[in-house]
C-alpha cells in the first residue's frame, strides 16, 4: 500500500502537467487557426452575389503541425479548394466580346460550382506582437489555393498585361 500511495503522488502531477500540456497546446492551435481565418477574411465588402463569395464557401484549412521557431510560428497546413484554374483560363481564351460584370460573375460562379476540390500542403509565417496578438504572413502557395489555385495565373496574365504581351 505504501508504494502504490508514493506512485499516486509521483505519477499524479505528471498526468496533470500532460494535460495542462495538451491544452494549452490546443488553444495555441485555436488561437493560430483563428488569427489565420481572421487574417484572411477579405469577403466582408465583397457584394454578397460575388462568385468570391461561393469560393470562400468551398474553402477551407486545417492545420496539420505548428513550429515555434525564433520569435515566429511556421504553421503548416492542408488547403482544400476548387480548382478553378482551368476553368478560368479556358473562359479567358473563349471570349470574343467584353462580357458584361454579371456575366462575368455568373460564369465565374459556375466554374466554382463545378470545379473538383483539391487539397495542397500550404505554410503560412504566424508572428506574436508586442500586445499578444498574432500577424500572419501568408506565403504566396497559401494563397494561389484559397483562391482556387488561380492566384498564380491571374498574376502571370496581369504581368503579361503590364509587359505588353
Amino acid at each position: 500500500m505504501n508504494f502504490i500511495k508514493k506512485m499516486s503522488i509521483i505519477i499524479f502531477p505528471i498526468i496533470v502537467m500532460i494535460l495542462l500540456s495538451a491544452c494549452s497546446s490546443n488553444n495555441l492551435q485555436e488561437d493560430i487557426y483563428n488569427a489565420i481565418y481572421d487574417n484572411w477574411k477579405v469577403y466582408n465588402e465583397i457584394d454578397e452575389n460575388s462568385y468570391i463569395n461561393n469560393l470562400a464557401e468551398r474553402t477551407s484549412f486545417e492545420i496539420q503541425s505548428i513550429e515555434k521557431l525564433d520569435d515566429f510560428y511556421m504553421v503548416t497546413l492542408n488547403v482544400t479548394a476548387p480548382d478553378i484554374s482551368n476553368g478560368v483560363e479556358e473562359y479567358q481564351n473563349s471570349i470574343t466580346d467584353i462580357p458584361s460584370d454579371d456575366e462575368m460573375n455568373n460564369k465565374l460562379k459556375s466554374i466554382v460550382e463545378i470545379a473538383d476540390l483539391k487539397t495542397t500542403e500550404q505554410t503560412v509565417t504566424v508572428f506574436v506582437t508586442d500586445d499578444g496578438t498574432y500577424d500572419v504572413e501568408f506565403s504566396s502557395g497559401f494563397a494561389d489555393a484559397m483562391c482556387g489555385y488561380s492566384y498564380q495565373y491571374y498574376v502571370t496574365q496581369m504581368q503579361k498585361l503590364y509587359e505588353g504581351e
